[in-house]
This record gives C-alpha cells, structure tokens and sequence, in this order.
C-alpha cells in the first residue's frame, strides 16, 4: 500500500468518527431542549384555561364553562333549575370572589392540576342572621311547616320551592349588606385533548354546587337541630292562633306532631278531672242520650288543673264495647281552652238505637275512664 492510499484511509477513518460523534449529539425531535419547551408551552396554555374557567365561576358563565368542558358541565351542574332565584343567589355569594393559583403540576403528558384559594361572601353567616332574625324565621318556618301537613304531594314539591325562595330572599339581601367572608380551597384540573391541542376542564371545586340543593346546602334551617325545627313550628302555630289564622283543631294537630309529650299517672288525672259528659252540639247542651240519624259521637273531659303535653288516646264501640267503631288521639296543648279536652267525631255511618261506648285511655295503655250512652 503506498504512502498516499495510506494517508487517505486515516483520514477517511477520522471523517466517520467524527459524523458518528456529531450524529449521536445531536438531540431527536421530542427529546431534551424540544420537549422542555412543548412542557412549558402546555403548562403556560394550561395555567391560562384554568384561570377563564375561575373567571367564568365567578361571573356565572356556564356557557363559556361548557365549552372550557367540552361539555361535560353545564348550568344544571351549579343551579337548581327548578330553584327561580339559585342564579341570582349563586351571583350574591361568588360575584366579588377573588383566588389565588398554587403551583400547577402536570401530573401527566396529559393531565394537569392546579389548586386555587377562593374568598367569596360566607353564604353560612347569612344563613346564621336568618335564624336569629325571629320574624324571618317564623315565616320562613310558616311556608315550611304548611308544606309538611298538605297530604298532597304536589303542594308539598311547591311548598319546598316556596321555602327555598323565601330563604333566597333574606340570603340574597343578606349577603349584599353583610361583608362577611369565607376562604376555601379546591383544585382545577384539566385534560389535554391532543386532537384540539387544548386543554379540557375535568374538574372544578365543589364549593360552586352549593346552589344546585337549597335544602342540602343553603338552608339554614338543615343546621337546626330536630327539636329546634319543632320549636320554631310550634312558634309559628302559635302565632296563626293567636291571629285566629289557624282554627284551635288545627293547632292541636301540629301539638301533638311536634309539641313535648309527657305522661303522668293515672290515678292523679282522675282526682283532677272535675267533669267528663256526653255533649250534643245540636241542643248545644250536655246529651243525656242522642237521636238516631247523627252522624256524631261528642264527649269532654274538664279537668282543675293544667296537664300539657298529656296525650289522650280514644275508642268508641256500638253495642259490642270490644269492636271499635273509630279511634283517634287528642293531647292537652299550651293553649287548651277551659282545661277541656273535646272529642268531636265525625263516624262512618248514621247513628242506629242501641248502646253506644266511649273508652280513654292513656298513652301508657291504663284507662283513664269509660262511659256508655243510649241512642233512641
């Protein structure tokens, strides 16, 4: 081999070498300073749908927080839609918020996740001057308390909404005078959808769906306890009472409901009873016997003293005193009238010749007396 050809095959050599090793530093497409910068870019983008979503959650934009969703979340996510004043309750607690991002992390090539603090008006400390508020909570009680004695359904779904309205009322006026805050924290996350190249909101916080339930969420009677709540329709009864708004009958019912029982003996309630007597509201005098043909079975107790929260439970028999022919409750309320309890019924049928019995009993089962008396 001459000395050219030898020359040259070491240069050739050196030539390789040096393409290989300007070959393998040369960084691949996706790798190193490329990916570095796709990551950054996707943070950036990310970081920058997380905060219009923020700004749509405020602003009450469910149509932009449907298309930051693709979809996935839509008003009904946030608003009750059968609720006439969520929206505007939703606008009094979130429309002054101001947040604060976290550090966002890209939990994945595909995932990011960004916690946020969130200052809103405290929808709970309204709640609270409410309950306080005695004329706004008897009301409020008053619609609600309505809609737990109506048998039918329908009137109580309406009831509801009336409630949730009212309370929205007094929320919404509270919440504009009172400057009350509340600091929360949650987490927004976000898909990146590779066809789009967009990120895709996933997930927001919850404290926005407070206003999809007012009786979960809102009502601030859902925080009283059930003796509380009982108290408050006992005030309510009380006062359409003494308004002649509601009939005695009617108050009595919500007493038995809702008012305190107690039980006392047997014994000392009959020394205390001073009168009991068959009544016939057609001679609107004591009844010594009734005409056949009624339709009403009338008898009262009238005792000395005061016994509130004594329930009376009642059976009258035709003839055979083992089969009754209707049977009831009355409790002596804080508003009896003349320490009677009158027992006013209204029987299937006609009244026919014969005997006819009444039997009180206590709700321990000892019985409080027994009386016949004679149709002709």
């Amino acid at each position: 081999m001459s000395k050219i050809s030898g020359n040259f095959c070491r240069t050739l050599a050196v030539i390789i070498v040096l393409m290989m090793l300007l070959v393998s530093c040369t960084p691949k497409v996706g790798e190193n300073a490329d990916s570095t910068e796709t990551t950054d870019e996707r943070r950036v983008l990310a970081e920058g749908v997380a905060e219009s979503v923020m700004t749509a959650l405020k602003e009450a934009d469910f149509d932009s927080i449907s298309t930051l969703s693709a979809g996935k979340y839509s008003s009904e996510n946030f608003l009750d839609e059968e609720w006439s004043r969520s929206k505007e309750l939703y606008e009094a607690i979130y429309g002054s918020m101001i947040w604060k991002f976290g550090e966002g992390k890209l939990v994945s090539d595909s995932t990011f996740s960004i916690d946020v603090e969130m200052t809103y008006k405290d929808p709970l400390a309204a709640g609270e001057a409410i309950i306080s508020n005695e004329e706004q909570r008897l009301y409020v009680a008053g619609i609600l308390l309505l809609g737990c004695l109506d048998p039918d359904q329908a009137n109580k779904d309406k009831a509801l909404l009336d409630f949730a309205d009212a309370i929205s009322e007094y929320l919404i006026d509270e919440l504009e005078k009172n400057s009350k805050e509340i600091t929360a924290g949650g987490t927004v996350e976000l898909t990146y959808n590779t066809e789009h190249n967009t990120w895709i909101l996933t997930q927001f916080p919850e404290v926005f769906t407070v206003c999809r339930r007012c009786t979960a969420n809102i009502d601030p009677f859902s925080r009283l306890s059930e003796e509380e709540i009982k108290r408050n329709f006992l005030a309510v009864a009380s006062r359409w009472l003494s308004e002649e708004i509601m009939p005695p009958n009617i108050y009595e019912i919500i007493y038995l409901l809702y008012g305190e029982q107690v039980e006392e003996s047997v014994d000392s309630l009959q020394k205390d009873i001073i009168a009991n007597e068959w009544f016939d509201f057609e001679t609107m005098d004591v009844a010594k016997n009734y005409k056949a043909g009624s339709k009403k079975l009338v008898y009262f107790i009238t005792f000395n003293e005061e016994h509130v929260g004594v329930v009376f439970e009642y059976e009258f028999f035709m003839d055979d005193p083992t089969e009754s022919i209707i049977s009831g409750k009355k409790i002596f309320t804080d508003r009896q009238e003349l320490n009677s309890i009158l027992i006013n019924t209204n029987i299937p049928e006609e009244l026919t010749k014969g005997t006819y019995y009444v039997k009180i009993l206590l709700a321990d089962g000892s019985i409080l007396l027994e009386d016949e008396i004679q149709v002709k």
